[in-house]
């Protein structure tokens, strides 16, 4: 009988949470990243290797400020992203609320996220998902021109006129 090779999944990195400012933020590193808690409560950093030879695995510390939403937390990674998590309709949804250099201060960044999640508790949908769902329905360069050479084929004029279209398409790629 054949044995199945256990297949080994990399640990979940711990949830560490603190009081989030801009001095522990700018501290913040990739390579470093929390361990656990020293005698005074502050957060103790360790190596965070590369998991496979690839970029060291990403992680988030979560915000204990009292004015902070409940979910709000910072996103370690190739950035430093403020993110908020909230739980809709049985699904955990984590929308970034933006770069940490998007922000002057904390407090802006603690606010938009309430933004956020008050927005996801009332519609029930990812804030990002619908941003990136209106964008992909806007009008693109390539589509005004189909349009507008179509109404350039379509107009009723002159029959010669109509070989304006052909001439604006000569010196335009479309993607």
């Amino acid at each position: 009988m054949a044995t199945k090779k256990k297949v080994e999944k990399p640990a979940r990195n711990p949830a560490f949470k603190t009081e989030l400012n801009l001095t522990i933020i700018k501290g913040l590193r990739l390579s470093q990243m929390p361990v656990g808690y020293d005698a005074k409560g502050g957060l103790v950093f360790g190596p965070n290797p590369p998991l496979g030879g690839k970029q060291a695995p990403s992680y988030i510390i979560w915000d204990s400020n009292q004015s902070s939403p409940p979910g709000f937390g910072i996103r370690v990674a190739g950035k430093k992203t403020y993110v908020i998590r909230r739980k809709v309709q049985g699904r955990s949804i984590m929308p970034t609320v933006g770069n940490f250099a998007d922000f002057l201060n904390i407090e802006d960044a603690r606010r938009k996220a309430a933004a956020l999640a008050l927005m996801m508790v009332e519609t029930g949908k990812n804030p990002n998902e619908e941003a990136r769902r209106l964008s992909a329905s806007e009008f693109t360069l390539g589509v005004c021109f189909e349009r507008f050479t179509k109404h350039l084929t379509m107009r009723t004029q002159k029959a010669g006129q109509a070989r304006d279209a052909q001439g604006h398409q000569k010196g335009v790629q479309t993607v």
